[in-house]
C-alpha cells in the first residue's frame, strides 16, 4: 500500500525533544576571546566544555574526585593538544565553570593556537602550535619559522 509512512514513536521522539529543551544540560559562557558552553552531565563524566572560534572547535574534558579541583586536557578539530608543544597539557581549574571561563577568555586551550612553529629534524618537517608564552625561546631552540598554522589542527574537507 502506497502513501505517507507512518511515523513510529512521534509523540515519544516530541516528548523527548521538548524535555531536552526544558531541561539543557548545557551553560553558555561569554568570555575575551569566545563563547563556551559546559555540561556537568557529559556522557563520559565529569564535565565538557565546547568552544567555536573561527575554524576551530575546541574542546575540553575535565574530571577529578567530587569536591577536588579537576584535572583538564584540549583538543581542537578533534586532535589533542598534547605535550609535544613546548607546554604541558594538563590544566587545572576549581570547577568546570572555573575551567569554562578559562577557555573562553583564551588562557586555556584556545591560546595553545597563538603561536604556530614549522621546523625540520633531520628529513622530517616538524610543526606545532602553543600559546605566545615560550614560543620565541622554541623558536630559538628549533631555529623554527612562525607560521599561521600547522595542517594537522586544520578541519578536513
Amino acid at each position: 500500500m502506497l502513501g505517507t509512512p507512518t511515523v513510529v514513536c512521534d509523540a515519544e521522539k516530541n516528548a523527548l525533544q521538548e524535555c531536552t529543551r526544558n531541561n539543557n544540560p548545557w551553560e553558555n559562557i561569554n568570555g575575551a576571546r569566545a563563547t563556551c558552553t559546559y555540561s556537568t552531565s557529559g556522557t563520559l563524566g565529569g564535565c565538557e566544555v565546547a568552544c567555536s572560534l573561527g575554524n576551530h572547535h575546541f574542546g575540553m574534558q575535565c574530571g577529578g574526585p567530587a569536591g577536588l579541583p579537576v584535572r583538564c586536557g584540549c583538543w581542537v578539530n578533534g586532535i589533542a593538544l598534547g605535550d609535544l608543544d613546548w607546554e604541558t597539557s594538563t590544566f587545572y581549574a576549581s570547577d568546570c565553570s572555573d575551567a569554562a571561563h578559562r577557555i573562553a577568555d583564551g588562557e586555556w586551550c584556545i591560546n595553545r593556537l597563538d603561536c604556530c612553529l614549522e621546523w625540520t629534524e633531520g628529513n622530517m618537517k616538524r610543526c606545532q602550535c602553543g600559546s605566545d608564552r615560550g614560543c620565541a625561546r622554541t623558536a630559538e631552540q628549533y631555529k623554527a619559522t612562525v607560521v599561521e598554522t600547522c595542517p594537522k589542527y586544520e578541519l578536513g574537507p
